[in-house]
């Protein structure tokens, strides 16, 4: 055999050998592929929290095997069964891995399938929730519910135990009557449309809210808030959340102290509470012959609640004093005053005899009616008149040149001698005056036949008949009789004013000319210097 012979099956062989090889290997891949596929998720899917997307089953399987003693150990199942909330034991719980890969579609959301003992879910229900008699039926329903809720996978997963699942009869939770007062239609015709009047969990009920959706006659504010007493004390013995409540000016006369509901519709002041509970419950009012019964019904609680109302603290009244022009003595009065009122509201729960917790409701606190009385005005003491006439008060002229106004009493300053509030000055330092046959002034000495009186800064005497008044800022007196004539030298240097029958004159002036007097009438001019006539 030549060399190319040789190379030529030399090719032959080594070809045929290439295609032995991939043979057996494509054929292995295709029975993998073709015969036995690996299964495999495609994109967007997830189980529970986990995106799985593009992974094998297996490898899928894998993964979440070695998540399952850390999220037992970690994660938390809460039951909530109207007031309360019990953590659910996992350790007992299953992860059946395999359906829940089986049972994964690609492309969507998926959860976990977890198996929970029916019989331990019977236990927790009976010990957590005692009050709470569930049937075989309602344990179903709410073993079923907490296999649900796990298969999203989250750490911490909530159920509320709702009327459906609970499926137990309703019975009064709460409570509360008192003597009535209600008159008017409209009254009778809200208690009417009060009955069973459902509140569903997280909801919240408002009396206001409640009665505009209603068509009343006339109905007053106080007879609501006899309503709203009798419901708002029910709610006293439940868990409802208090959300608006105030209490009225005055004590109450019919509703228990702690209770009061007042309502006002044009303030604004309304009754409003909440229903915290995984269930519905349902409000109702009754009258039964003279008393108003107000009721809060449901499907019952795990705790028992009540309302207790401290000892009454009686707040003593002030007296208020007050003057009037109307009380002439002694005193009258106007208000007796009442004591005022404070009592402390406080919620407790029990479960099974112990209390568990206490929650602080209000302070109610009608205030005092102060006892007014009313007394006479004031009457203000008299000031006395200082003895000192050098620094105390004159008694001068209303006017001067009209003695028929009368006098007038007035503080006397020697440093200022005027009449306050004017220029006028005051004549003399002391009052004084003079009735006679005549009148003049002067230093010097005079003479005369005729009676007659003066008045002035010395001493001197004056003739003439008839009589006259005068008055001056000096002090002297001169009296003589007679007749004839005299003169005198005089000086004035205050103001001076007087009258005569025959005449008057009135002024200021300053004389050092002799003065004489006749058997006639003297006259003054305005300087105060007499003026003689023949």
């Amino acid at each position: 055999m030549d060399n190319k012979q040789f190379g030529i099956s030399f090719m032959w062989i080594a070809l045929a050998a290439l295609l032995f090889f991939g043979a057996a290997n494509g054929g292995a891949y295709a029975v993998d592929r073709w015969l036995f596929p690996t299964e495999r998720f495609g994109e967007n899917t997830y189980i529970g929290t986990t995106d799985v997307s593009e992974m094998e089953k297996e490898e899928v399987q894998t993964l979440f095997a070695g998540r399952v003693d850390s999220w037992r150990a970690e994660s938390e199942l809460l039951v909530t069964y109207q007031d309360v909330t019990a953590d659910y034991p996992l350790q007992q719980v299953q992860i059946l891995l395999d359906e829940t890969v089986d049972r994964a579609e690609t492309g969507t959301q998926n959860g976990f399938v977890f198996h929970l003992s029916e019989p331990v879910t019977r236990n927790f229900l009976s010990a957590q929730f005692p009050v709470a008699e569930f049937t075989e039926e309602n344990v179903a329903m709410i073993h079923a519910e907490l296999e649900r809720a796990l298969s999203d996978g989250k750490r911490r997963t909530e159920v509320r135990i709702t009327d459906e699942l609970a499926g137990l009869p309703q019975e009064v939770m709460g409570e509360l009557s008192f003597a009535h007062s209600l008159i008017n239609p409209g009254a009778y015709e809200l208690v009417q449309t009060l009955i069973n009047v459902p509140v569903a969990p997280g909801a919240t009920f408002s009396l206001i809210d409640f009665m505009s959706e209603l068509t009343f006659t006339e109905v007053t504010d106080t007879e609501l808030t006899e309503i709203a007493s009798a419901l708002y004390g029910a709610a006293l013995d439940t868990n409802l959340v208090i959300e608006k409540r105030s209490i009225g000016t005055t004590i109450p006369d019919r509703i228990p102290l702690g209770k009061e509901a007042a309502v006002n519709r044009e303030l604004g002041i309304d009754l409003a509470f909440t229903n915290p509970n995984t269930t519905t419950v349902y409000l109702a009012v009754e009258l039964q012959n003279n008393l108003i019964r107000g009721m809060v019904s449901g499907q019952p609680l795990v705790h028992d609640y009540s309302a207790l109302v401290s000892e009454r603290e009686s707040v003593e009244p002030r007296l208020i004093k007050q003057f009037s022009s109307f009380v002439r003595s002694g005193s009258r009065i106007e208000e007796r005053g009442e004591a005022g009122v404070r009592v402390q509201v406080t919620r407790v729960a029990l479960f099974e005899g112990e209390e568990v917790a206490m929650e602080d409701i209000s302070t109610d606190f009608y205030a005092p009616i102060h006892r007014v009385e009313l007394f006479p005005l004031a009457q203000q003491e008299e000031e006395e008149i200082p003895a000192d006439p050098a620094n105390g008060t004159i008694t001068v002229p209303i006017d001067p040149n009209d003695p028929s106004k009368g006098t007038i009493t007035i503080p006397y300053d020697p440093d200022n001698p005027t009449i306050p509030g004017t220029n006028t000055p005051i004549n003399g330092n002391n009052p004084g005056g003079s009735t006679g046959g005549g009148s003049g002034s002067g230093s010097g000495n005079g003479s005369g036949t005729n009676p007659g009186t003066g008045s002035g800064n010395g001493s001197g005497s004056g003739s003439g008949s008839g009589s006259g008044s005068g008055s001056g800022n000096g002090s002297g007196s001169g009296s003589g009789s007679g007749s004839g004539s005299g003169s005198g030298n005089g000086n004035n240097n205050s103001p001076g004013n007087g009258s005569t029958p025959g005449g008057s004159n009135s002024g200021n002036g300053n004389s050092n000319a002799p003065g004489s007097g006749n058997n006639g009438t003297p006259s003054y001019d305005k300087g105060g210097n007499r003026v003689d006539r023949d």
